[in-house]
């Protein structure tokens, strides 16, 4: 399942630990956004990895993204990420 990670983070180097361990296992699709594509075990990692880096300062959203979800999204502009080219 793809999970969307956004996060607004004030301070820098959280912020910076945050963006390096999700392009570890996702891909970046906004400066703050991510796609991650994992089950749930793995999901349940992620999210006590994201606590313990972020020190819960903060705000991370993670909402999980079905693959018929997946299939409806739009996008405008240049293209959309290959992660959600089905």
């Amino acid at each position: 399942m793809n999970y969307i990670i956004a996060y607004d983070i004030v301070n820098n180097r959280r912020r910076a630990k945050i963006a390096k361990y999700l392009e570890k296992v996702g891909r970046r699709i906004q400066k703050s956004v991510f796609i991650v594509d994992m089950d749930s075990r793995k999901s349940k990692k992620l999210q006590s990895e994201l606590a313990e880096i972020s020190d819960r300062k903060g705000v991370i959203h993670i909402f999980s993204l079905c693959s018929g979800c997946s299939k409806k999204a739009q996008f405008m502009g240049e293209k959309p990420p290959d992660c959600l080219i089905f």
